[in-house]
């Protein structure tokens, strides 16, 4: 069975490090983008199944690239971000996240929500 594809779109490196190193393990083929541009190009290339979205990024906003991932993709949308209050997660679920987690994060409820969100495919 082929893994299942994600694209860490992460600009904090020891966060990227720490989710990488935590699908890896899961068994995902993870490959990582520090910025929204080079997550565009990534997704070109080889479209991820899942992304791994921080909402602050330093080329735009997350959420806007939440909504330009919805156009073109299915693939699901995990937001793993810094900002907790409600608006911006319910903000998120309404521009197209699947599911939304706040760091600082346990890496295993990580792998855990990304293996409920493969599941479903």
């Amino acid at each position: 069975m082929v893994p299942a594809r994600i694209l860490v779109v992460e600009d904090a490196p020891e966060f990227a490090q720490l989710v990488t190193g935590a699908l890896r393990t899961s068994g995902y083929e993870v490959a990582t983008a520090s910025t929204i541009e080079d997550a565009r190009t990534r997704m070109r290339a080889v479209p991820p199944d899942l992304f791994i979205l921080d909402l602050t990024l330093p080329d735009g906003d997350g959420l806007d690239f939440c909504q330009e991932i919805r156009k073109s993709s299915t693939a699901y949308v995990l937001m793993l971000t810094g900002r907790d209050d409600e608006v911006d997660k319910l903000v998120g679920f309404r521009l197209g996240a699947d599911d939304y987690m706040t760091k600082p994060f346990s890496p295993r409820e990580l792998a855990a929500r990304v293996e409920a969100l493969i599941r479903r495919a």
